[in-house]
């Protein structure tokens, strides 16, 4: 995978039987990161980042 530059945009997801991990670094010129842990099997469908985003103003 190439390096992202600075300012640069970037994102990625490691996805497993139980666990999801993401990084987004796509906001703002690429200065707001993002990053979530689930466990798949028992998180019951939340959605961590959409609660994040109800619960704390974006732009």
């Amino acid at each position: 995978m190439p390096r992202s530059q600075s300012g640069e945009a970037h994102d990625f997801r490691v996805h497993g039987p139980a666990t999801v991990i993401e990084h987004n670094n796509t906001q703002n010129s690429a200065n707001h990161i993002h990053a979530v842990w689930r466990n798949v099997t028992a998180d019951f469908g939340n959605d961590a980042l959409a609660d994040h985003y109800r619960r704390q103003p974006h732009r």
